[in-house]
């Protein structure tokens, strides 16, 4: 009962500190563009026209649209920061209950709250509303009972895993690659549990080969390990496919669609030149992941060293580092702070395994650098953030240094707050909302618009004068203008009009046109 005490009050207080440190970022003007893009989902879900979950156009990445979505019912602006606390609460209770489970040294808890309360990097997955709080959640959560299981032999950790690592194709795509290498790991996992402490490789391979029932048993247990792991998310998958083929007639929809998590690479990679750098040379790639990872989290690579003669716990360790490696090769990821975070955890929770095993470890003089490194992280953490070449990454550090963002997304307010003013329940207002989407989160009723995911948009956008009161657009001179499905229609009517379109309103990049077709026949009835 007194560890369940300590397990709850830490994970309450773990929450309410995110949720509140939340609420100021967000009272000081700083809002998430994956947080915002994700609102509106949930609000065309819930209040679409008509209000259907299917006119999400089935988004990839699902799991931070389905986890988002219950709390949007509540206040749309509060869910992300609500989601994100409630998960890192949960990553908490898990680890401060093997700790103490474990009867280890109270400075692991102390070691855990200054990670979850100082380190920057933690603070913005937390609290900014994006949704690398699940990345991190569950990859940590699936290192916790891989390793329970490593150690206990027991098969319901490895079943836990299994869905947690399922749970992670839904997250983040680049995790396939980690699954790659993880076949080998699989390999390894079911040799060392299979072995006595006292049997060597060489000697487990001569087992093998002399007694059949040796045999059968380790076959059989690496036929499992592979089911568990590898099952849950070939599952997940083809399920996913199928919602696809079954709403949209395409089972690859969520990678054509032009929402698709894929098709931001190619805009992400005007904010970070470096991907190009990466793409197509190894050894640059393999150089930069290896130099964040020590940023990061300075004790994940002495880790490693120390779990040498363990070699299922190094090569689990070395696993994402390698497939972020290859997707940086192949120019699939965005090598932003989501894919780094998880190291902090994973190293965490890789000590608490090796001092629970070598006991020796235990010594003030090892707690002592690895608490140094901690510390040393924090700085290193802020450090990524303030030089990010990421908007919402530098963003949140000056906001940690107290400055204001009233300005971020400001030029999108102001048209919604013109929108919301100037027409009525009854308008119909054109835009696409791939480019557009922090609109309708400010203006908060998305009946008012019709969007690519509606049936009528392609016959409204072909001559909108005639079915839309209101058409916003933005600048076709920049990125993202040219991906606006309305630009590509209408080539010069953001800087020319038409007759039947009039400039109504101006603001930074955006313009919005009325209808003089519609306001006259309004006007004649």
């Amino acid at each position: 009962m007194k560890n369940l005490g300590i397990i709850i009050t830490l994970s309450l207080v773990v929450f309410f500190y995110y949720f509140a440190w939340g609420l100021v970022f967000e009272s000081n003007g700083y809002y998430n563009p994956e947080a915002l893009f994700l609102i509106e989902k949930s609000l065309l879900a819930l209040k679409g026209n008509p209000p259907r979950l299917e006119n999400i156009g089935l988004i990839y990445p699902p799991v931070p649209f389905f986890v988002l979505f219950p709390f949007v019912l509540f206040n749309p602006f509060v869910a992300p920061i609500f989601a994100s606390s409630f998960f890192m609460s949960l990553l908490t209770a898990f680890v401060v209950y093997r700790i103490l489970k474990k009867n280890l040294s109270f400075i692991f808890i102390v070691f855990l709250l200054l990670i979850l309360f100082l380190n920057p990097v933690i603070l913005y997955v937390a609290s900014s509303g994006s949704s690398s709080y699940l990345y991190l959640t569950f990859l940590s959560l699936f290192y916790i009972f891989i390793f329970e299981y490593y150690e206990r032999n027991v098969s319901f950790y490895l079943a836990i895993a299994g869905v947690f690592i399922g749970f992670l194709v839904f997250v983040r795509y680049e995790i396939v690659f980690m699954l790659i290498f993880w076949i080998l790991v699989n390999a390894v996992l079911a040799i060392e549990t299979t072995l006595e402490e006292s049997v060597s490789y060489k000697n487990f391979f001569e087992l093998l080969g002399r007694l059949p029932a040796y045999r059968q048993t380790f076959i059989r247990r690496m036929f499992a390990i592979y089911l568990m792991i590898f099952i849950p998310p070939i599952i997940g998958f083809s399920s996913w496919c199928y919602l696809n083929w079954l709403f949209t007639s395409n089972p690859f929809h969520f990678i054509n669609s032009p929402y698709s998590y894929f098709r931001t690479l190619s805009t992400y990679v005007l904010y970070n030149p470096t991907l190009l750098e990466l793409k197509g040379n190894i050894l640059k790639s393999t150089t930069y992941v290896l130099q964040n990872v020590l940023i990061y989290m300075p004790a994940y690579v002495v880790l490693i060293f120390v779990f040498l003669r363990r070699f299922f716990f190094s090569l689990a360790l070395i696993t994402p580092i390698t497939a972020l490696i290859i997707t940086s090769y192949l120019g699939l990821s965005l090598m932003n702070v989501d894919f780094f975070v998880p190291f902090i955890f994973i190293a965490f929770i890789a000590m608490i395994y090796a001092c629970e095993k070598r006991p020796s470890l235990r010594r003030n003089a090892v707690m002592l650098v690895f608490g140094m490194l901690i510390f040393i992280s924090f700085f290193t953490g802020y450090y990524k953030l303030r030089s990010s070449f990421y908007p919402e990454e530098k963003n949140f550090a000056k906001i940690l240094m107290g400055e204001n963002l009233d300005g971020l997304f400001a030029e999108e307010k102001k048209v919604a707050e013109f929108l919301k003013q100037n027409t009525s329940l009854e308008d119909n207002i054109l835009m696409d909302d791939a480019v557009a989407f922090p609109i309708v989160v400010f203006h908060g009723e998305p009946k008012n618009f019709i969007l690519p995911y509606q049936y009528e948009f392609i016959s409204v956008i072909e001559q909108p004068a005639v079915y839309a009161d209101y058409v916003v657009i933005y600048n076709p001179e920049k990125f993202e203008g040219k991906r606006d499905l309305i630009n590509q229609r209408h080539q010069n009517l953001f800087f020319s009009g038409s007759k039947d379109l009039l400039l109504v309103y101006s603001y930074g990049n955006w313009r919005v046109f009325q209808s003089v077709y519609r306001k006259r026949i309004l006007t004649e009835k």
